[in-house]
Formats: structure tokens, C-alpha cells, sequence
């Protein structure tokens, strides 16, 4: 369309001189007889020329007129070039913008991934002080001597408000005794959660927190569920509530179902 328009803008300029031509010839085909033979005439000969100064001039003009409609259709190629490549440049930005987002969200998988593997590592190689207990099975031993501690201080202490045991009792069992073995399992536990809840937090990508909950056998929860509500467990008891890491919890490994009321009721739900 660009190549039409500029032949037919040259095509207009070669009518143009050829229509000047035609008339200074014509002009001079009239006026030289009359030279010739009049002697009046040749002496307003002068003036004539004038006249064919000015239709040269307009012509001057004409071509000024076409050399800015040339330079104005310039100009517009140059616009709309101009417009093409910022809407390309827009264009490789949006794409970069998404390159960048999906190499994150890539990187975001592996450090969750990295770490899932690291959690189950830590669980596998968790054992019982001074006995060859290890992996899962350290968490029924703590739990058992959790439990009957606190039986006792109910025993001993009808009175006493039920939480208040339940803290005194973790406390006494985990300690210096467990502490050791167990701080570096839940202290993993509370980044995982972290983590998801600052990366993952979407419903959309409410497949991993669902995951990680996966990982975690009855009486992993059960012994969560008392961490959480242990001085040790205060920064990570917020995130067992807000991905309802409690929805499976089986209760009959509760010490008393009394105890579910600690906790908000979006730990039992599913809403992560």
C-alpha cells in the first residue's frame, strides 16, 4: 500500500512538469511569430518573461508542496514503525515477565521439595534416649511417657486447671531429655508451614500444604497437636490452625477430647 502511494504521489509530480512544459512550449509556439513581426510586442517582451517566472515559481512551489507531503509520509512510516516495535518490546517484556515468573515459581517447588525430603530424613533418624528405638516409633515412646505424666498431675492435682498440667507435663518429658532428639523435627515443621504459607498460600496451590500433611502419620499429628500447645509450640500452633493440619487427627490418641477445644476450629477444617 506504502509502494501505491508513493509511485502515484511520483506519477502526479511527472504530470505536473509535463503539464509545465506543455505550457511553456505552447507559451512560446504563440508568443515568437509576434516577436518577429511586432515591434510593440517585442518591447513587452520583457514583461512576458514575468509571467513565465511565476509559473515557474508556482511550480517551485509545487514541488515544496510535495517534498513536505513526502517527508509527512515519512514521518507516519516512522510513527507506525515506532508503534510495531514498542508492541514488540511490550511483547518480549510480558514474555520475560512470565520466564521470570515460572523459573520462581520452579525454584519455589525445589526449596519445597528440598525440604519435604528433609523433614522425612530427620523423622527416619530420630531415636529414643538410651534406647534402639528409632524413626516413627520415637514418637509412641514420647508420647507414652508424655501421657502418663500427665495422668499423674491429674491424679495428684484434681484442682488444677487441665491446661496448665498439659504444659507442666510436656515441659517435664521434652526438656533436656527430648528436646535434643525432637527440637530439630519440629523446628522443620514450623519452616515447612512458613514457607508454604508465604509461597503457597493460594487456593489454587492448596495441593501442597495437602502434601506435606501427608507426611505425617497418627501419632505424628497427635504429637503436633501437644506441641503446639507447649511454650516450644507457640509460633507454630497460628499455622496449624490457618492449613487445618488437625482435620485427621484420630482422637481416641488424644489424652482427653477436652483438649480439641484448645485449639481454633480451622485446625480441623480444609480450607489451605
Amino acid at each position: 500500500m506504502a509502494e501505491k502511494k508513493e509511485k502515484s504521489g511520483i506519477w502526479i509530480l511527472m504530470v505536473f512538469i509535463f503539464l509545465i512544459f506543455a505550457l511553456w512550449l505552447a507559451y512560446w509556439q504563440i508568443l515568437l511569430p509576434k516577436v518577429a513581426y511586432d515591434f510593440q510586442t517585442r518591447g513587452q517582451f520583457g514583461d512576458m518573461f514575468g509571467g513565465i517566472n511565476a509559473l515557474f515559481a508556482g511550480f517551485a512551489f509545487a514541488g515544496l508542496i510535495y517534498t513536505i507531503w513526502q517527508q509527512r509520509k515519512e514521518l507516519g512510516l516512522q510513527r507506525q514503525e515506532l508503534e510495531l516495535t514498542r508492541k514488540e518490546l511490550e511483547g518480549q517484556k510480558e514474555q520475560l515477565k512470565k520466564q521470570n515468573h515460572t523459573s520462581f515459581y520452579q525454584l519455589q517447588l525445589n526449596i519445597y521439595f528440598n525440604l519435604l525430603s528433609l523433614h522425612n530424613d530427620l523423622k527416619r533418624n530420630l531415636r529414643r534416649p538410651g534406647q534402639q528405638v528409632e524413626g516413627p516409633q520415637a514418637f509412641d515412646k514420647l508420647m507414652k511417657a508424655f501421657s502418663d505424666s500427665y495422668k499423674d498431675l491429674v491424679r495428684s492435682n484434681p484442682q488444677k486447671q487441665k491446661k496448665e498440667m498439659l504444659s507442666e507435663a510436656f515441659e517435664r518429658n521434652y526438656k533436656g531429655t527430648y528436646s535434643q532428639y525432637f527440637s530439630n523435627y519440629f523446628n522443620t515443621v514450623e519452616l515447612i508451614l512458613a514457607f508454604l504459607r508465604s509461597n503457597f498460600a493460594c487456593k489454587s496451590q492448596s495441593y501442597y500444604p495437602k502434601l506435606f500433611r501427608a507426611q505425617f502419620s497418627e501419632i505424628e499429628i497427635a504429637m503436633l497437636f501437644y506441641y503446639g500447645l507447649s511454650k516450644w509450640g507457640a509460633s507454630i500452633k497460628p499455622l496449624i490452625e490457618e492449613f487445618g493440619f488437625l482435620r485427621f487427627i484420630d482422637k481416641d490418641r488424644l489424652l482427653d477430647q477436652e483438649h480439641l477445644g484448645y485449639y481454633d476450629s480451622s485446625a480441623y477444617d480444609d480450607e489451605s
